[in-house]
């Protein structure tokens, strides 16, 4: 784990930022985690591109829900946002990171019993080395803080979409 873990002993959801933010959008997720921590979210972790290295701090943690953020390749327009869990992320996850992001999911969720999606966001660029977040990422990103502007509570469409299925594109993505 790479940078300081936030935590608090009644944390419901964690938010996991996953990706390399030396290749472009791909940093999206560990940039989307690091506001939110400066926002006063509990329960945030930098995972970076070794998202398996922080399965021991997840089943400490304990969480209701776990949320995965990261670029995923999922041919929609950039910026666009979905969630997806199980079979889902199987389908569309073309990770970048050296382990399949829907074995790691399905891990995490036999390891803490906590429910766990991915908050996929379609890159613009994300090989491109040291250019910083696109113009689409950032403002998915933009987007996303909106959405988890009250801290450590869990957004209504992802709280739609554990309750019904419905939801897998959040608002404007």
């Amino acid at each position: 784990m790479s940078e300081t873990v936030s935590k608090s002993s009644a944390r419901e959801i964690a938010v996991v930022g996953i990706g390399n933010p030396e290749r472009g959008d791909d940093g999206l997720g560990v940039e989307f985690v690091r506001r939110l921590a400066a926002r006063g979210w509990k329960g945030t972790v930098v995972a970076g591109v070794t998202p398996e290295n922080i399965s021991g701090w997840l089943a400490a943690l304990n969480p209701a829900l776990v949320v995965a953020v990261d670029a995923v390749e999922m041919g929609i327009p950039a910026g666009g946002r979905r969630l997806l869990d199980g079979e889902a992320v199987a389908a569309v996850s073309a990770s970048t990171h050296g382990c399949s992001l829907s074995l790691l999911l399905g891990f995490w969720e036999r390891a803490t019993a906590a429910r766990t999606v991915l908050l996929g966001v379609q890159p613009a660029r994300a090989a491109a080395r040291g250019r910083g977040l696109s113009r689409e990422a950032e403002g998915a990103l933009r987007r996303l803080e909106e959405e988890f502007s009250v801290p450590d509570r869990t957004p209504g469409f992802i709280a739609e979409y554990l309750e019904t299925g419905n939801g897998l594109k959040p608002p404007g993505g």
